[in-house]
């Protein structure tokens, strides 16, 4: 049961990651309209068959009520509003993220060329050169 919570926010997060988009705003945008509605035809469905638990006269059933019916709604809301605000704000844009590009530039690193954020920065430096205080407290 608490597993929709989740559910709800994996969507979503899913979307945007595969969304065309370039931007944050755009992907959040795309990515709730491609499963906002299913997102919210499921909850209302979940929160259905909960709600008809209200009206039993078994205390364990009408507790099971509340409980569905709360992580429903906190999960919708969580889901279609506040976690939308945060892929807004600091969401992944471009490769920020992705293993394979960070694994890559790594790499790049390690052998010495030029990434595309480096082009834009001050002149490289040798590896060495950089390593040279870490070398020097791992000698000693």
């Amino acid at each position: 049961l608490i597993g929709f919570s989740v559910d709800y926010a994996v969507h979503v997060c899913h979307a945007y990651v595969e969304s065309s988009e370039e931007k944050r705003m755009d992907k959040t945008r795309d990515a709730l309209r491609k499963m906002g509605i299913s997102i919210l035809g499921g909850a209302i469905t979940t929160f259905g068959t909960g709600a008809v638990l209200f009206f039993t006269t078994l205390l364990f059933f009408t507790k099971f009520a509340w409980i569905i019916s709360s992580t429903i709604v906190f999960a919708l809301l969580w889901s279609l509003f506040f976690f939308p605000a945060l892929l807004c704000a600091v969401g992944p844009e471009g490769t920020t993220g992705d293993l394979k590009a960070c694994y890559q530039s790594f790499r790049q690193k390690m052998k010495g060329e030029s990434t595309d954020s480096d082009k834009s920065s001050a002149p490289k430096k040798d590896l060495d050169e950089e390593l040279g205080p870490v070398k020097a407290e791992a000698s000693s």
